[in-house]
């Protein structure tokens, strides 16, 4: 008589998932319950093996270019900040930058970088208008207005005008699912062809990206000091970064063995490079929300300002992910049909 296969407890399996990135959790559950013999020792090996899976998941999937972005506009918008004259010192900004890192990569690792169903991105739109009001009524109590004045009314009004951001933002995001849902509709749509044919007309699509994506951003590089105020910095990531493209465009599609190893690298380095550029396009609208509202909000005592820039600040980190989402999917449904097509 064959005894029944021990089993963790469900709550217990699925508290050690939730800690697990989510592409490896199949495989890490599996070979986790196939070791189990018992409560404790499922702990001990989940101990032992959840931190390592982690870590070496965070450490292969981090995108070192945009994490470095993103904590250097953490870092100007947080060095700008000054009340009554005063600023933050280093030691606060040097670790409330590491905190921001830490999280986004956090939100790397256990977000799902996937495109996201029509009721899950109105449900993001939710949360972020929820945010938003969360921030202007903490801002608005940084300093008390007084009845009548011009912050006073022009507070109320914001207050109003409030509920329609949710529109605004759900048209975006609508917009986006839309832009999205016909592309993978036309990759669909598109016979099942051989990975070179696949892979000459992905290295073509890339190369006409780059070459307008590069135009632009050099273009931008200029009007950028209006935006983000004067400082070179950010105007030699645009300029490098169209280099880059450039560059790109010199490599040649290669034949022979392994073209699918070859053709999935640059699928995950495309990838890769649409993150970085969702977030360097956003850079400049962020540096202006803190340069032109925060700041002087904070300098001066006015909340409406501080108001105005927490919320365009919020409103523009949602578009940026919401287009690298879309981006990711698409490239994601791009792999997926080269794991199923036929073999070269």
């Amino acid at each position: 008589m064959e005894t029944a296969a021990l089993a963790p407890p469900p709550l217990l399996e699925w508290a050690v998932e939730r800690l697990l990135p989510v592409p490896v959790r199949e495989n890490v559950m599996g070979d986790l319950r196939e070791v189990y013999r018992g409560p404790w020792q499922y702990l001990r090996e989940a101990a032992c093996t959840v931190p390592r899976v982690a870590a070496s998941h965070a450490w292969r999937n981090a995108n070192l270019p945009a994490l470095g972005l993103n904590g250097a506009l953490i870092w100007f918008c947080l060095g700008g900040l000054r009340a009554n004259g005063e600023g933050l010192d280093t030691a606060t900004i040097a670790l409330a930058t590491a905190a921001g890192i830490a999280a986004l990569i956090l939100i790397q690792m256990y977000g799902d970088a996937g495109r996201p169903s029509g009721a899950r991105a109105i449900k993001g739109a939710i949360w972020t208008v929820g945010l938003v009001v969360l921030l202007c009524v903490w801002n608005f109590g940084l300093r008390y207005q007084r009845i009548g004045g011009a912050d006073y009314l022009l507070e109320f009004g914001m207050l109003q005008s409030l509920p329609f951001v949710l529109p605004v933002l759900g048209l975006l995001r609508t917009g986006l699912l839309l832009q999205s849902d016909r592309q993978a509709e036309q990759l669909s749509a598109s016979s099942p062809s051989a990975p070179e044919d696949d892979y000459r007309a992905f290295a073509a699509s890339a190369r006409r990206a780059n070459r307008i994506e590069s135009a632009a951003l050099i273009a931008a590089a200029w009007a950028i000091p209006a935006l983000a105020g004067p400082g070179p910095w950010l105007p030699a990531i645009f300029i490098v970064t169209a280099a880059y493209l450039l560059a790109q465009n010199l490599w040649r599609v290669e034949q022979g063995a392994g073209l699918r190893s070859r053709y999935r690298r640059q699928l995950q380095a495309r990838r890769q490079l649409r993150h970085f550029l969702s977030w360097l396009w956003a850079a400049p609208f962020l540096m202006a929300a803190c340069r032109l509202l925060v700041w002087p909000g904070y300098e001066n005592g006015r909340a409406i300002l501080v108001a105005l820039g927490s919320s365009a600040i919020v409103s523009i980190c949602f578009l940026a992910r919401a287009a690298d989402s879309e981006c990711a999917g698409l490239l994601r449904e791009r792999l997926a049909r080269l794991e199923a097509g036929p073999a070269a």
